[in-house]
């Protein structure tokens, strides 16, 4: 969870770098509209995550609501006051740039006139929509983000739809890869979860 948490604050964050430049790239007014909105609900979202360990104690007798509280504390402790913070936000980053890089790679095998700048402007709110949960996977919503972005700039529905489906496709073989070590892996991927007794932790 924390993994893919830190990778939705680097979306956050490079939406928030590149907004100037994602605006005049796309001058359209409700283009500029839906993305301020979506960095919005990004940045509510982070703050709102980052402070749920501070819900009412009374609160924490349902389980759904304690567990959160505790992702959120250990979220805080490890993406803002480590020093692993400083190795998981630019690795975070990297990943995105690479999957900027994968869609350039297909915009020009496309032959579609989108620069890698565009891919790393387009790529933050593309992927934040996709992880709304309205979808499996994002299917759907990605491909009508895309759709409706690249028509912005003069590309036709076919060529950006097919963009996003190579992109839908990749994201797809690349978390399959994960599979082969959960499989293989044998008890080394079995979480056990510690008991406390007497404030010591015992498993």
């Amino acid at each position: 969870m924390i993994d893919r948490i830190s990778a939705i604050i680097a979306l956050v964050f490079m939406m928030v770098v590149g907004l100037p430049l994602v605006f005049a790239r796309f001058p359209n007014p409700a283009a500029r509209t839906g993305l301020i909105a979506v960095l919005a609900c990004g940045l509510l979202g982070t703050v709102v995550f980052f402070t749920c360990d501070a819900i009412p104690a009374a609160w924490r007798r349902l389980r759904v609501m304690r567990e959160l509280a505790e992702l959120s504390a250990a979220a805080r402790r490890i993406l803002l006051h480590s020093a692993s913070a400083l190795v998981i936000g630019p690795l975070a980053l990297v990943v995105h740039v690479l999957t900027a890089t994968v869609m350039c790679v297909f915009a020009t095998s496309l032959r579609l006139p989108l620069t890698f700048l565009d891919c790393v402007l387009l790529m933050p709110p593309m992927m934040l929509l996709a992880a709304v949960p309205l979808s499996i996977a994002g299917w759907g919503v990605r491909e009508g983000v895309v759709v409706g972005a690249l028509s912005m700039i003069g590309i036709g529905t076919e060529p950006a739809l097919a963009l996003s489906v190579l992109m839908g496709f990749t994201m797809m073989a690349n978390g399959l890869v994960g599979v082969v070590p959960l499989v293989l892996g044998g008890r080394r991927y079995v979480a056990i979860r510690p008991r406390y007794l007497g404030g010591e932790g015992v498993p």
